[in-house]
């Protein structure tokens, strides 16, 4: 169910995908990210925040696409913040390359 929301990412959905955001299931919290995400809800930059800086590889990585998707100058600042705190090169790489998309797209 996670998975269809988060793909379908209708306006109805807003509700049942921020209710995902707390489950056990990390898997069910990054389809609840995702949705967000592509819906356009700011309050996923808080919680990319929060994943990013407390999460394993899995969690990291659905935060910057979900700030990367969000596409706004909100989630572009913070994927800034977490780029320039970021010691990892990996990291940081993945990062710029999520700017960059962000850039390409409003092209």
């Amino acid at each position: 169910m996670a998975v269809t929301l988060a793909k379908l990412a209708v306006p109805e959905s807003r509700d049942t995908l921020h209710g995902l955001l707390a489950d056990q299931d990390e898997n069910v919290r990054r389809m609840g990210l995702r949705g967000l995400s592509q819906l356009g809800d700011e309050s996923v930059i808080a919680e990319a925040a929060q994943w990013y800086d407390g999460g394993g590889w899995k969690m990291k990585q659905e935060a910057v696409d979900a700030l990367s998707t969000l596409q706004t100058e909100a989630s572009r600042t913070e994927l800034g913040r977490l780029k320039a705190h970021e010691t990892s090169w990996w990291w940081r790489r993945q990062i710029r390359r999520a700017l960059n998309r962000r850039a390409t797209a409003n092209s």
